[in-house]
């Protein structure tokens, strides 16, 4: 049983070192927590540069730095042209269109809630505040996803109504979801 163990986790750390995904979640953790524009492009050029990551990785990324920075001047433009110039099939071409019809059904104008926790004035103003205060043990585990924020508000009953509206009959808030989890 060890035997097998140790295989397993062999073999899970040369995945992880042969497409280089510590350094490719780090900048996932860095787009995801953090709201410097400027370093988040270098780091996803130098990453779009580095040839021992993967094509799905770098779109990946790509998506994420879409996701994060669609609401002002970003860079997608040049990362878009960067990916097709390192497509060396149809095939491969034809996944960069992935980051366009990402925006296309899960762009700003597509959903609701704070996804990065930036839009709120309550979270910018934590943001603020904890800025460079903050000593993340791990930075690889930094990001809490929304679906916990919202699990949470749901458990407490604080789910708003506007971005969790119910149908077909009157229900207390957070009540229909809360339902789910018992």
């Amino acid at each position: 049983m060890v035997q097998k163990h140790v295989a397993i986790m062999t073999e899970i750390s040369a995945i992880v070192d042969r497409r280089s995904l510590m350094k490719v979640s780090a900048l996932e953790q860095a787009l995801a927590c953090e709201q410097d524009h400027n370093t988040a492009v270098e780091q996803v050029k130098n990453l779009l540069d580095d040839k021992s990551i993967g094509f799905e990785d770098k779109i990946r990324v790509v998506m994420l730095y879409a996701l994060r920075y669609e609401g002002i001047k970003n860079e997608l433009p040049i990362f878009r042209a960067k990916l097709r110039d390192l497509a060396f099939s149809d095939a491969m071409a034809d996944k960069i269109r992935l980051v366009d019809e990402l925006l296309k059904f899960s762009g700003e104008k597509c959903r609701t809630g704070d996804v990065f926790s930036n839009k709120d004035w309550i979270a910018k103003t934590q943001s603020f505040l904890t800025r460079g205060l903050s000593d993340v043990k791990n930075i690889y585990t930094q990001h809490q996803p929304l679906i916990s924020k919202i699990i949470d508000q749901a458990v407490k009953r604080t789910l708003k109504d506007a971005d969790f509206p119910t149908i077909g009959f009157p229900a207390k808030k957070g009540y229909v979801f809360l339902r789910y989890l018992t």
